[in-house]
């Protein structure tokens, strides 16, 4: 069993959670990628690395197959309790990791883009289709709001993206 998860503060409550979301194959993905390579449990991710080594299962808060939504997303990483957390004063963070063109930008944006003139513009996305970020800001601002009619609130953000080791 690789890895672990669930690691807590006095509490009780999971000071690290652990999703992994495995996207499903594309139009454009070339013909050799295997769709079985990873299984997919509710709490664990076994993958098979194809060669002599094996498999290799990994524990997991939460394991999400191909066809899971930006909705089964969002409330798998318990994002309304994160922020929660965050307007009690907790700092909070939330990283998305892995190789190119598995499903980060997707999962923590959900934007398409069009590249007009040599630059990307969004297109224009239905609410269903939004990722983590724009959709925890929409819940944090609402919640400020709900807030903001009994005492003074002050809202700092930081978001940042690291692509090909460069940051954005």
């Amino acid at each position: 069993d690789g890895g672990g998860s669930g690691s807590t503060k006095s509490d009780d409550r999971p000071s690290v959670r652990v999703v992994v979301r495995c996207r499903p194959l594309l139009h454009t993905d070339p013909g050799n990628v295997r769709c079985d390579a990873v299984q997919i449990g509710q709490d664990h991710v076994t993958v098979d690395k194809g060669d002599t080594s094996g498999t290799r299962s990994f524990r997991v808060d939460a394991a999400l197959p191909p066809r899971s939504s930006q909705d089964d997303v969002w409330e798998a990483c318990a994002m309304p309790t994160l922020i929660n957390r965050v307007l009690d004063g907790y700092n909070s963070t939330v990283f998305a990791y892995g190789q190119t063109g598995t499903g980060k930008t997707h999962t923590m944006e959900g934007f398409q883009y069009d590249v007009v003139n040599g630059g990307h513009v969004v297109r224009e996305v239905r609410r269903e289709h939004l990722g983590l970020t724009p959709r925890s800001i929409r819940y944090l601002l609402s919640q400020v709001e709900e807030i903001r009619k009994t005492e003074a609130v002050v809202v700092k953000l930081s978001f940042c993206q690291i692509f090909q080791e460069r940051v954005y």
